[in-house]
């Protein structure tokens, strides 16, 4: 997560200028995914199951870290 909010910062086209901005933007939609995914998608699905609760909530977590895969290195890693 550390690496997902310091990205703006590296990018090419933003730089320091427009971090903060950029930044403003990843926590909104951070914020929108925490709350708005397991609220008004996840639970009426689920209903009362626990265990469809927490795997679709896996589910979730798994289409994050392949998004993750889809960013480009930064720092020394840099190809």
């Amino acid at each position: 997560m550390p690496i997902f909010l310091s990205a703006p910062v590296l990018l090419e086209g933003l730089g320091t200028k427009y971090a903060g901005s950029a930044a403003g933007v990843i926590s909104t939609l951070q914020l929108l995914g925490a709350v708005l995914i397991p609220t008004y998608i996840l639970t009426p699905i689920a209903g009362d199951n626990y265990s469809l609760l927490f795997m679709l909530a896996s589910i979730c977590m798994v289409i994050m870290f392949l998004c993750g895969l889809l960013l480009p290195q930064f720092g020394n890693n840099q190809k």
